[in-house]
């Protein structure tokens, strides 16, 4: 059987009653998976998959996509850098084609988000600023991921906290020594 997300209005559901496939239950898709491992990724995943649409359905409101905010946000977070900040560089890290990066940007460009200006070294190249209102922008955002983050984490300890990002890593790092020995 395919399975196939549906929207989840987490406003109105706890985590252990939503549904999340084909009409099924969290909690039923839970109690038929007997390895521990495995409900916990299926956790991960579907907390991942939660979180990703609540966070697209609050950029809608704001006509930014998921991508385009990341590129707001890598270009807030470096302002003060002292370099360049140019196309280039975020197809770099965001791992996108020029193509791809250009399209993001160009939309952004029209929105009034970004602007594009010649690059002091090189003429050719395109230096990317926000524009003084996105600057605001980002940190009404900021306050709303962490109003967010405070309402995921209610009743959870720093402990359990520090905790769980301790073992995150080190499913992370398992993840990337299996891919390497993958890639052998």
């Amino acid at each position: 059987m395919r399975e196939k997300q549906q929207d989840v209005d987490l406003s109105t559901h706890g985590a252990a009653d939503c549904t999340c496939m084909d009409g099924i239950e969290m909690k039923e898709i839970l109690s038929i998976i007997e390895d521990v491992p495995l409900r916990v990724l299926v956790l991960m995943g579907m907390l991942f998959n939660m979180g990703r649409a609540q966070f697209d359905r609050a950029m809608r409101e704001v006509g930014l996509t998921h991508s385009q905010v990341m590129v707001i946000a890598y270009l807030y977070k470096n302002r003060d850098s002292g370099r360049e900040l140019t196309s280039h560089e975020l197809e770099q890290v965001f791992h996108v084609s020029n193509p791809t990066m250009s399209g993001i940007l160009k939309r952004l460009e029209k929105k009034g988000k970004i602007k594009r200006i010649p690059g002091k070294t090189d003429k050719r190249s395109k230096q990317l600023l926000l524009e003084t209102s996105t600057d605001s922008f980002f940190r009404q955002m900021e306050n709303q991921a962490k109003t967010a983050r405070t309402a995921l984490f209610h009743g959870i300890s720093e402990e359990e906290l520090i905790e769980t990002e301790t073992i995150l890593k080190k499913l992370l790092h398992n993840m990337e020594h299996n891919i390497k020995e993958y890639d052998r």
